[in-house]
Formats: structure tokens, C-alpha cells, sequence
């Protein structure tokens, strides 16, 4: 079989159901080593996780042996809708990780994908109260597509395309309001990122709900 030619679909598939299969597993690395690395750095130094700027490879180890755990059962999870959905499933269990070291390190996560637990400090600004238990930073992984409709649904027309992208960074990258505020096509007070924030979010949350998504 020439494992380069098959999709990234097919060759999740077919080392969920055959673990051991060396030669699916040295393409899996070929083809996504370099971007789990990549995500490491720069999730790491996204989060202020220093060890994990220097200990890439390491880290990257890890990555590895949690998608192999239990027989392989995060690549049977894995259910991508479309031929990159398995970037976006590296991402989270990246994300995951360094959260997880930083923990371990006693030092709280300031950022996360978020959809629960935001609230407003005195100074404006958009904190996460807690981790989100369990599995469910799958979340938006999970509901991706019915996120971005919702999210276009609730926009109105005024500073459309602006505010769409605040949320996208918002939820989609973690982004905290003050480094929002300073991309370009932005450029705003960050307390006017994080007013957005708070009227869009319950809407966000409203508008799942109405898709039976509980968030």
C-alpha cells in the first residue's frame, strides 16, 4: 500500500483500527510531525509556558503517546468532516497538554478555548473562571460549523466583517481581548473587544441552544 497517497482521512481511519501498523505510523509523522511541533512553540509561548518553547520534542512525544493510548482511542474519536479537520483535533490535544503542564507547574491556564465560565474583571478585560472539566474542551472541535452559523447569524450588519473576526479569534484562537485589539483589520480599545465579548457570547450560547447544543 502507498500510504502517501492516501487522504489524512484515510490514514487516521486506518491506524484507529490497526495500531501497530509501523509503516502508517512513520506517514502519519512525516506528514504531521513538523505541525505538532510548530503548535507546541507557538501554543507554549502563547500561554507564557516557557519549558515548552525548549522542550518541543519532548512535548511532541507526548503528544504521540496520548493519541495512542488506550489502543489508539483518540484517532477512533477523531470524526473529521472534511480533509483538515485532523489540524484543527492536533490543535486541541496540544492546547490540552500545555494547560496540563502548566497545572502542573502551578501556574492557572490564562487562556482557553472559550465558550464557558467568561465573566468580566473590574478592569474590563475577559478571564476564563476555571478550566473546562473533563472532555469538553472538545467542544468546539465538535461544533465548529454550527458555531461559525450561529455566530453569522447573530452579527448584525453593522461592523460585520470586524466584530466576525473578533469572535473568531475569541473562540477559535484563544485570543485574549488585548491582543485582539492590536491585529490588523482591528485596532480598537481593547474594552471595546471585550464589550463585543459580552454581548455576543450569551447570544452565541442562546442561538446553540436553540440548535439542542448545550453548552
Amino acid at each position: 500500500m502507498k500510504y502517501k497517497n492516501l487522504s489524512n482521512s484515510k490514514l487516521i481511519k486506518l491506524l484507529a483500527e490497526n495500531p501497530y501498523n509501523e509503516a502508517a505510523w512513520r506517514e502519519f509523522y512525516n506528514r504531521f510531525h513538523k505541525y505538532i511541533c510548530f503548535k507546541i512553540y507557538k501554543v507554549s509561548r502563547g500561554m507564557n509556558y516557557d519549558n515548552g518553547a525548549v522542550e518541543v520534542e519532548d512535548l511532541a512525544h507526548e503528544v504521540y503517546e496520548k493519541l495512542i493510548k488506550n489502543n489508539c482511542q483518540a484517532l477512533k474519536d477523531f470524526k473529521g468532516r472534511h480533509e483538515n479537520a485532523i489540524y484543527k483535533y492536533l490543535d486541541i490535544i496540544v492546547i490540552r497538554l500545555i494547560i496540563n503542564k502548566r497545572k502542573e507547574k502551578g501556574t492557572p491556564p490564562q487562556r482557553i478555548i472559550p465558550l464557558l465560565g467568561y465573566t468580566e474583571r473590574n478592569e474590563g478585560a475577559v478571564r476564563y473562571i476555571d478550566i473546562i472539566p473533563g472532555d469538553s474542551i472538545y467542544f468546539v472541535y465538535e461544533h465548529e460549523e454550527e458555531i461559525k452559523l450561529c455566530l453569522k447569524k447573530i452579527i448584525d450588519s453593522k461592523k460585520r466583517d470586524r466584530n466576525l473576526l473578533i469572535l473568531n479569534c475569541y473562540i477559535f484562537e484563544g485570543l485574549k481581548p488585548k491582543e485582539i485589539a492590536t491585529l490588523p483589520g482591528i485596532q480598537v480599545e481593547h474594552k471595546t473587544v471585550s464589550n463585543l465579548l459580552s454581548k455576543y457570547m450569551p447570544a452565541l450560547q442562546k442561538c446553540l441552544e436553540e440548535k439542542g447544543i448545550t453548552v
